[in-house]
């Protein structure tokens, strides 16, 4: 662990990170055409590099007849085919960089939510310009570096087997408490209350789901622990989660949208109004239907930092919408509405209605003695909801999950309840509360 810690901050907060964060500190209060304007430049350096380097675009701007020269600007992007994750799969040799040494690079990793993981090269620039705009959202919560920090996120940090405290790792180097997020058992939670507080971190970074999950086993035992802010990303945030966890960290949330590709990234800021792009760190549009829309539908992102692997209007599998009204904090990065899930983790019907979590939610409302929970659409018509009940869990609170889902879902809707010990998170710590088979009118088995 030491020296992974010493690694991490050698690589991630050295020079080339100190002067990308001063940057960004500056470019924070950029104006529109400043930020356009920047954009246009890291874009050009970017078609270049990748038309020299990058077998894959060198091949796609000749069977297109393009040259460099024809995308000057961001509004010329239409030009560039669009890519996918599977086309990445498909040419993940030809779309590494010619002039990118693999021992320069860091291999990510998407978490494989939907059962179809895909990896990705990052050079060593972009690896720090991620750590700098993580760090420039951290620094309008009042949060320094050197300040200590807990993290409950999909880390491996100790043996799956172990059934007995320490659940955690300290990382003295850069002054992080690492809490496993794969034994938070009912049991065991109370040793995790122990350590944070014996810990008193400043702040949390923290899937939504093990956040909650700290905040329920604070309210349980009736504390509170006082923080400066959480910062959460991965996973959308439920309101009923969100007040618990305000309420016990005595603090406000701090959420953050990035992605394993680095070709999007949004911060929300102190308003808590929404987030703003990160638009020093890629291009953002967004498509409905197959076409190009000004402001809602599914993000494709450009990454104007990574010339190791370029992503060059990559699809994303998420839905954007932005908040036309602005930001009142003097920044004008596009404002977005919090990204609230993917197409997978909606539930659809026959008819082609979308169904979102929050909507959902709404039903679980009601029931006082519910551990956890979990929906997963196999057909149209037909759902499963695994429940993991509390003590006093009953027959009338399962009557009144049922008519308030199929409220939601259809009469006609065939609903089984199950009762279940657990539900796992996934191989990456994350808790995916709606699973659906069915997007876009077919049925995925």
């Amino acid at each position: 662990m030491l020296v992974s810690s010493l690694k991490n901050k050698i690589l991630r907060e050295g020079i080339q990170f100190r002067k990308i964060l001063s940057f960004l500190n500056e470019s924070q209060f950029y104006s529109k055409g400043e930020l356009e304007n920047y954009q246009n430049e890291r874009l050009r350096r970017v078609i270049e590099h990748a038309y020299e380097n990058v077998p894959y675009y060198n091949k796609v701007f000749n069977e297109k007849k393009l040259k460099p020269v024809d995308v000057k600007t961001k509004e010329d992007l239409w030009k560039i085919p669009l890519l996918t994750k599977n086309d990445v799969k498909k040419n993940f040799q030809e779309l590494k960089a010619k002039n990118k040494p693999k021992f320069l690079m860091n291999i990510g990793h998407t978490s494989g939510t939907t059962g179809t993981p895909a990896h990705f090269y990052r050079d060593l620039h972009s690896i720090n310009f991620e750590n700098a705009i993580v760090w420039r959202q951290w620094m309008w919560a009042d949060f320094q570096r050197g300040s200590r920090l807990a993290i409950c996120r999909g880390n491996q940090i100790i043996d799956e087997d172990r059934n007995t405290p320490p659940f955690w790792l300290h990382n003295k180097m850069q002054n992080q408490l690492y809490l496993s997020s794969f034994h938070m058992t009912e049991e065991n939670l109370v040793h995790y209350i122990k350590i944070l507080e014996e810990y008193q971190p400043d702040a949390l970074q923290a899937y939504p789901s093990t956040a909650y999950t700290l905040a329920k086993a604070l309210k349980k035992m009736n504390k509170k622990i006082h923080l400066k802010a959480i910062f959460i990303s991965s996973e959308p945030i439920y309101s009923y989660q969100k007040e618990l966890i305000e309420e016990v960290f005595c603090c406000g949330i701090w959420d953050f949208y990035g992605m394993a590709e680095r070709v999007i990234s949004a911060s929300e800021c102190q308003i808590h109004s929404g987030l703003h792009l990160n638009e020093e760190y890629g291009i953002t549009e967004f498509m409905n239907n197959g076409s190009l829309v000004d402001n809602e539908g599914i993000m494709v992102g450009t990454a104007l930092h990574n010339f190791g692997m370029p992503l060059i209007r990559y699809v994303t599998n998420d839905y954007g919408k932005v908040n036309k009204g602005g930001c009142q904090c003097g920044r004008n990065h596009t404002l977005i509405e919090p990204i609230e899930t993917k197409q997978e983790d909606m539930i659809i019907t026959r008819e082609g209605r979308w169904i979102s979590p929050s909507i959902i939610t709404h039903a679980f409302k009601p029931l006082n003695h519910l551990s956890k929970s979990q929906v997963i659409q196999h057909d149209f018509n037909d759902y499963e909801v695994l429940l993991v009940p509390e003590e006093q869990f009953n027959s009338e609170e399962i009557s009144i999950l049922l008519n308030g889902l199929k409220e939601r879902f259809g009469a006609e809707s065939n609903i089984n309840i199950k009762i279940v010990e657990d539900i796992p998170r996934t191989k990456n710590g994350k808790y995916r509360w709606v699973i659906s088979h069915v997007s876009g009118g077919v049925i995925n088995k």
